[in-house]
């Protein structure tokens, strides 16, 4: 998203993924940015819906002053910058691994019988 412009400083997360310490680790260790989990005491689907209204209605001003009223984060894990190349690695790998995948069926796809 950076390369599109965006501009981020932290990610702010909530809901039952945001309770496994690992996983919020490992994602600020590969978007390499601050990780803030916020408290989990409101559903975060209405929460969701409540910042797209303000998008909807174009008014970017309301959408950060709702932001700053309910993202009130309770622990940020920080990125370990030691671990950025590890993941670049990993999906590498991994995107081969599908193109792997991939390939091998176009090439079995003709011993199918119909």
């Amino acid at each position: 998203m950076t390369k599109a412009g965006h501009n981020f400083r932290v990610v702010q997360i909530c809901g039952g993924l945001a309770r496994l310490s690992l996983l919020t680790q490992i994602m600020a260790d590969v978007v390499q940015m601050p990780v803030s989990v916020s408290e989990a005491n409101y559903d975060c689907v209405l929460l969701g819906a409540a910042i797209c209204g303000q998008l909807i209605a174009d008014n970017p001003r309301q959408v950060q002053d709702l932001l700053n009223g309910i993202a009130c984060p309770i622990q940020t894990y920080m990125p370990d910058l030691k671990m950025a190349d590890f993941h670049k690695d990993k999906y590498e790998i991994y995107r081969l691994l599908q193109k792997i995948e991939i390939d091998s069926r176009q090439r079995m796809s003709k011993y199918r019988q119909s």
